[in-house]
């Protein structure tokens, strides 16, 4: 699979995490299969059958919100996906629901979205390319976005910091930095998110080191990077996020 992603522009920072775009290999082969991993961002997701340049035809469109699961999903009918990855605290501004009530869900975007969910499917669908798509949904979102009404500042900051550090942070620190006990923290940031500050960071850890790994190619390098000074615990959180040991992870994804 050839993946590649691109940052939002403008406001849409604040709120977007990046775009994303995937060419899955091998999808002639017999019953091809996408192995979704544990993440900590809402994806909106729109299924393309590429034939040629001219001739692209959009299949489906979902939106899956944060999870600590892991999945496998058939690829028959389509063998590009187009995405957007949203931070959790802006799915109260794009979609009029609390932070968490996605999570661990996956629904039709036509479902989530009604009226606007089909206007937004045939304009994705008459985008020609990658940079036409990313205009036409960046477009939507600026449309969209309502201020968000039940923000919490002081748990979006938390998210932040654990997302600059990559998930390797001690949590009652974190808390102390948060002027709150461990304690309150841990009530006040499972409150906003679904999960309790620490399963947070974890798999916002094991999203770095996948994200590393694309890039160096190397288990010893993405670990270390990572945070993850004990090979074991690196493994058991792999299995724990995807389902499969790290090298057998990579060898599915990569047939």
């Amino acid at each position: 699979m050839n993946y590649f992603i691109a940052p939002a522009n403008g406001e849409l920072r604040q709120w977007v995490s990046h775009f994303w775009w995937a060419r899955l290999d091998g999808c002639e082969k017999a019953n091809p299969v996408y192995y979704a991993t544990a993440h900590t961002r809402t994806e909106l997701a729109f299924t393309y059958r590429y034939f040629s340049e001219k001739n692209i035809q959009l299949t489906g469109a979902s939106v899956q919100g944060l999870t600590d699961q892991f999945g496998q999903f058939p690829m028959s009918g389509f063998n590009e996906v187009f995405g957007v990855s949203l931070h959790q605290h802006a799915i109260p501004g794009f979609f009029k629901l609390g932070p968490s009530e996605l999570n661990n869900k996956f629904t039709s975007l036509k479902m989530l979205l009604g009226r606007d969910g089909e206007d937004l499917f045939g304009k994705m669908a008459a985008a020609t390319d990658v940079q036409e798509r990313t205009a036409v949904l960046s477009r939507h979102l600026s449309t969209r976005f309502h201020k968000e009404p039940k923000s919490d500042a002081l748990v979006v900051a938390a998210i932040a910091r654990i997302k600059a550090l990559n998930g390797a942070i001690d949590i009652a620190r974190l808390a102390t930095e948060m002027h709150l006990s461990p304690k309150q923290f841990t009530r006040r940031f499972h409150a906003y998110t679904g999960l309790n500050p620490k399963h947070y960071a974890q798999i916002s850890r094991f999203e770095q080191v996948l994200a590393r790994f694309q890039k160096h190619q190397s288990f010893s390098e993405s670990t270390y990077e990572g945070g993850y000074y004990d090979q074991s615990h690196f493994i058991a959180d792999f299995r724990r996020f995807s389902g499969f040991s790290p090298r057998r992870f990579f060898a599915l994804t990569r047939e």
